[in-house]
């Protein structure tokens, strides 16, 4: 028998606390990266976007006055977009900035440190804007429950075939995998929404 879950939410407690704040580039400060942050991530409803509004919100940063934002939807599995004075902008993880041909722009340290932060077990994202490129990258972290280890240990100890799913990286899934007693070969990062159905949906064929 299978148990699948979801990572974020089921095995971590689904509240995000920001680790790191990266400015890239010169055309933005670090206030008006947490500021364009703030008001992209509020229409949202992702944990990891109210983390975002309130770490602006703890350095006393609110979202920027006097800018018209439209057209603000979820691109599923990467991130959101909007257009900010007539210009997209985009928050979400590399694989959208990749999309976008805009993630090779970083220079090496900046890859290095997004590679680190993954490693240690945050979910990475960045923010551009269009013409300009990256202008922020930043970690959060998410805390595993307290209870989640003993629950799948004593699901394996049981017979049971856990497997966890997660549309975050290969390095920051296998630490929280890790952590509560996963094999690597349980672990699936890199999931779009639709890849979780699709995965989800093999096993009721093999079960019919």
């Amino acid at each position: 028998t299978k148990v699948v879950l979801d990572k974020t939410g089921t095995i971590t407690e689904g509240n995000f606390d920001l680790i790191h704040l990266n400015v890239v580039g010169n055309s933005h400060d670090r206030e008006q990266v947490l500021a364009l942050l703030a008001l992209m991530e509020g229409p949202s409803s992702h944990p990891l976007s109210a983390t975002l509004v309130n770490a602006a919100k703890k350095e006393g940063i609110g979202s920027p006055v006097n800018v018209t934002l439209t057209d603000h939807s979820i691109l599923k599995g990467e991130g959101v977009t909007a257009r900010v004075d007539n210009k997209d902008v985009y928050v979400g993880n590399e694989r959208l900035f990749e999309r976008l041909g805009l993630y090779s722009n970083l220079d090496d340290e900046q890859k290095r440190s997004a590679r680190k932060w993954s490693m240690e077990g945050g979910t990475v994202g960045f923010i551009g804007v269009e013409g300009v490129g990256i202008i922020g990258m930043f970690c959060v972290s998410d805390k595993i429950r307290d209870e989640a280890k003993d629950v799948i240990s004593g699901l394996i100890e049981n017979g049971y075939e856990v497997t966890m799913l997660t549309g975050d990286s290969d390095g920051a899934a296998k630490v929280v995998g890790r952590a509560v007693g996963l094999p690597v070969e349980a672990i699936h990062s890199h999931l779009m929404p639709e890849d979780k159905l699709h995965y989800i949906g093999t096993f009721r064929v093999q079960r019919i």
